[in-house]
């Protein structure tokens, strides 16, 4: 009950009785007069005092298919072993088939199981929705929650669309920097890079096939990756005949590139770029070559590398 309220309410008490009216009768029973005196005095302090630990005020306008209103409640009850403060303040307004309205809350309440304070903003224009609410408990608990289609922040003036949510899904509409490497396993995942710059002479595989450089990654299902592969390679000194042939291949048997080795005096690059769509467990890749030669002339191959870089898809 505000202070202004106070004087107009004990004006509206019940007056004494006068003094020339009796209280009780000659054998000490009260008079009729006492007793309805008690009785409304009773009915007073019921619908007056009892009632100040709750107040409601609205205020509100209506003209011509138009409304509006704002209703305040203040809350204080106190029992043997509870006690609740709470305000609410309430806004809506109208025209035709156009609502809107808003609420803030403001509440704390004891008693022997602990204790809460909540305070909460709470919007609807139409059908659309948007409010915050804050928690804390005794026992430890507190949160913070929103509800909105985008969160924003102002800096320098300048409001941006940080973030969405829709279908427990983030979206970040601005660049992202994470300033630790305290990531969870899977969450964010860097490219895994092998390489090597010593040069290998090869002059005869035998048929087979050499692996100049590999490397290893485990993916999950749903997960994708870019390989690529890459060195510089040329013909080296000697006679005869050479002739060769590379590959990219995935767990010793899928291959993925394959091509042939020329003759050129200079070193040349060999590049792979391929895409793997299909990272589930662990995978190795592999840059093989494969050469024949009738002579003493050799390939040499340089500034070998193998580069995973695995994204969701």
């Amino acid at each position: 009950m505000a202070s202004n309220d106070i004087t107009p309410l004990l004006d509206s008490q019940p007056p004494n009785l006068p003094f020339n009216v009796s209280r009780v009768t000659a054998d000490g029973r009260p008079t009729q007069y006492l007793l309805d005196w008690e009785n409304f005095t009773s009915d007073w302090f019921r619908s007056n005092i009892v009632k100040t630990d709750q107040r409601i005020d609205t205020v509100k306008a209506v003209a011509d298919g138009a409304s509006a209103a704002v209703t305040t409640e203040t809350n204080a009850r106190v029992a043997a072993d509870a006690a609740l403060a709470e305000q609410i303040t309430t806004v809506s307004a109208s025209v035709g088939k156009a609502t809107a309205s808003g609420q803030i809350y403001f509440g704390a309440m004891a008693g022997p199981a602990g204790s809460v304070a909540a305070y909460g903003v709470f919007l609807t224009a139409g059908d659309t929705y948007a409010g915050m609410q804050i928690i804390a408990e005794s026992g430890g608990g507190a949160s913070i929650g929103f509800a909105a289609n985008d969160f924003r922040l102002t800096d320098s003036g300048t409001a941006q669309n940080v973030f969405n949510y829709t279908a427990g899904v983030f979206t970040f509409n601005v660049p992202v920097r994470v300033g630790t490497l305290d990531i969870a396993t899977q969450a964010v995942t860097a490219p895994s890079v092998v390489s090597s710059g010593s040069v290998t002479a090869l002059n005869s595989t035998a048929g087979g096939w050499f692996t100049l450089i590999s490397a290893s990654a485990t993916g999950i299902s749903g997960y994708a990756a870019i390989i690529s592969a890459d060195c510089q390679y040329r013909l080296a000194s000697g006679t005869g005949t050479i002739t060769g042939r590379y590959r990219l291949l995935k767990n010793g048997s899928t291959v993925l590139r394959s091509g042939n080795l020329f003759l050129f005096a200079d070193f040349s690059p060999i590049f792979i770029n391929k895409l793997d769509a299909d990272m589930a467990g662990s995978n190795t890749y592999e840059l093989q070559v494969t050469i024949a030669t009738t002579g003493t002339v050799t390939f040499e191959f340089t500034d070998k590398s193998i580069m995973i870089d695995m994204r969701k898809r």
